[in-house]
């Protein structure tokens, strides 16, 4: 029997390092590439020839579900299992759409992932439409996450319009340096590291709020 070859893609080389360290300890599994940047990922497992790709939902500045969109293209035959440390319906959602076969958090112990590994190897899909359906309906029928205040709402909305801080003090009557202090609490809130992914998140929410909109007659 052939080991599985699998690919390791997160930025972070404590968990890659405990990764290899658990796969390295079967036998039926094999690390073939080891990626911190969606970059190194996409130029490394087509050529390593994987079997299996475990990817962070969230690569530095980059994009986990991307990633494994643009292997489906580059490398058919790498089946991804998506990680993250936040789970939530909107990244199950995208993980489905990006043709990931399982998306595990990253609390799930070693025998969870490794039987994850397996079956995805083997052919099964750990995501159907009946784990994704119901989130899609949760994830459309809330247009922003709940943690964030009115205020980061109305900032995110700013922002994906493209606004600058400047920009956005001037239209919500506040200073520039408040508005930082928002983009910032809002940057911790969602997980993450850029505001240019905050204008991603706001131009998506209110596209899933214009969708909940009926139709006029």
């Amino acid at each position: 029997m052939n080991a599985i070859r699998t690919a390791v893609v997160d930025d972070y080389e404590v968990v890659r390092r405990g990764l290899r360290d658990l796969f390295e300890s079967e036998p039926d599994v094999t690390i073939v590439a080891e990626a911190a940047t969606y970059a190194e990922a996409l130029e490394q497992i087509p050529s390593a020839d994987a079997d299996v790709a475990i990817v962070d939902v969230r690569l530095g500045t980059d994009d986990g579900m991307d990633l494994c969109a643009d292997l489906a293209g580059s490398a058919p035959a790498t089946r991804c299992v998506v990680l993250t440390a936040y789970p939530d319906d909107e990244a199950l959602v995208r993980a489905y759409d990006a043709g990931a076969a399982a998306f595990l958090v990253k609390d799930a112990d070693g025998g969870t992932l490794l039987a994850a590994v397996r079956d995805v190897a083997a052919g099964h899909s750990l995501l159907g439409d009946d784990d994704v359906e119901p989130a899609r309906r949760r994830a459309m029928s809330m247009p922003y996450d709940p943690i964030l205040t009115d205020r980061e709402r109305g900032v995110v909305a700013q922002l994906a319009d493209g606004l600058t801080n400047r920009e956005i003090a001037e239209h919500l009557g506040l200073s520039e340096k408040t508005v930082k202090n928002y983009v910032s609490n809002v940057l911790g809130k969602l997980g993450m590291t850029r505001r240019s992914e905050i204008a991603v998140y706001g131009v998506r929410a209110a596209a899933r709020a214009e969708e909940r909109v009926p139709p006029s007659r």
